[in-house]
């Protein structure tokens, strides 16, 4: 919900894909999927290596989510988001379990279409 790039790549129909410009960072985007519309389970889509931190703090919320990877940098730029990753993944343990962080803005209640693809 929070990455637009790579959206093309997972076939989703673009009325389907909402993006969360109020989520500055990977636990603001899944508390306020939860909080603000309303979302017990979606599709993340996001590089490789952001997946498994995106769905450790949406397990934690008791959402129902899955991830769509696309690829990831790879060569120099790969190294470094991957450095960064490692210490994001630190950081987002501590966030949950010792600082209890919650999203810099939660903003107003937000409604978003809840069919599921049978439906259609």
């Amino acid at each position: 919900m929070d990455n637009e790039t790579g959206h093309a790549e997972s076939r989703d129909p673009d009325d389907r894909i909402f993006l969360d410009y109020a989520g500055f960072r990977t636990l603001d985007s899944i508390i306020r999927a939860k909080k603000v519309f309303d979302a017990n389970e979606f599709t993340l889509v996001t590089q490789a290596f952001h997946c498994e931190r995106a769905l450790f703090i949406a397990d934690y919320y008791d959402i129902d989510a899955i991830c769509l990877a696309v690829p990831s940098p790879g060569g120099m730029a790969g190294l470094k988001i991957r450095a960064r990753e490692t210490l994001a993944r630190v950081k987002a343990v501590l966030d949950i379990y010792l600082l209890d962080e919650q999203p810099k803005f939660l903003g107003p209640k937000e409604s978003i279409p809840t069919e599921t693809l049978s439906d259609r």
